[in-house]
């Protein structure tokens, strides 16, 4: 088991925190209490540190990726435009909810779905994909297509 404590920046809205955790990570989503608020980083300033970042909370900026060349993306507006996404309730959206929503089986059946058919199927059906193999189906519709 691992323990990490930190104190964060601002403050959050509690009952708007998301966990998903995969094999590979642990995604954690936090709504900041004041969103127009820049955070220069995830946790807590010292008391030194605090003095030179009040500026940042006075000014508003846009904040633009130092390693974009010549073609700068105002990541402000960046993330405006995922939230709307979200909120219109995207296919990648609807997605994750059954997913999240899901039994172990659903789970287990939609990442052998999509994973064995390289991404041209998703099933959320384990009695049909437990035996079932993709990677062959594709192979036999191929040799068909071919011919």
């Amino acid at each position: 088991m691992y323990l990490l404590e930190k104190k964060l920046f601002k403050k959050i809205i509690p009952n708007r925190t998301s966990v998903c955790v995969t094999p590979m990570k642990v995604e954690i989503t936090l709504e900041k209490l004041q969103p127009d608020v820049e955070w220069p980083q995830l946790q807590q300033l010292e008391e030194s540190d605090k003095d030179k970042m009040n500026g940042l909370d006075k000014k508003k900026e846009n904040l633009l990726n130092p390693f974009s060349g010549k073609s700068t993306h105002e990541w402000d507006k960046l993330t405006k435009s995922i939230k709307e996404d979200e909120e219109e309730g995207s296919i990648d959206t609807f997605f994750r909810k059954i997913y999240n929503e899901g039994d172990d089986d659903t789970k287990r059946a939609m990442i052998k779905s999509f994973q064995t058919s390289r991404g041209t199927v998703l099933s959320t059906n384990w009695k049909d994909v437990q035996h079932k193999n993709y990677e062959q189906d594709k192979t036999l519709q191929d040799k068909k297509d071919t011919v």
